[in-house]
């Protein structure tokens, strides 16, 4: 099959599935996290250097923990700049992952993206 344009990275195992701009939407890496870890995954957007973080049906878009030089984020990867993971970001993703926290922003996949 053809490379999807968007993928999202697995952090648990390092597969690639669709990102969520791709028209399979976020039903890839909610079926990868089922099936890889029990429902529960994180995955950067390899488009933008975000992270999903999926837990059963529902998704988060979380900011990504990478900065430039001057602590900004470069979401759409256009600037060209280095990027590096900023500690207080890792650690902030950390504590939501490790708790499973998704606040009312959480979706549920099913309702908003037809499954």
């Amino acid at each position: 099959g053809a490379s999807p344009e968007t993928r999202a990275l697995c952090l648990a195992c390092g597969a690639v599935v669709c990102g969520i701009e791709s028209p399979h939407g976020p039903r890839a890496a909610v079926s990868h996290a089922h099936a890889c870890s029990t429902g529960a995954g994180l995955f950067v957007l390899t488009s933008s250097s975000a992270v999903l973080l999926v837990r059963e049906r529902r998704v988060m878009l979380l900011g990504s923990p990478y900065r430039d030089a001057h602590g900004e984020v470069d979401l759409g990867l256009t600037r060209g700049k280095p990027l590096s993971l900023s500690n207080a970001e890792y650690e902030a993703l950390a504590r939501q992952w490790l708790g499973l926290n998704f606040d009312e922003t959480a979706r549920a996949e099913e309702n908003d993206f037809g499954m």
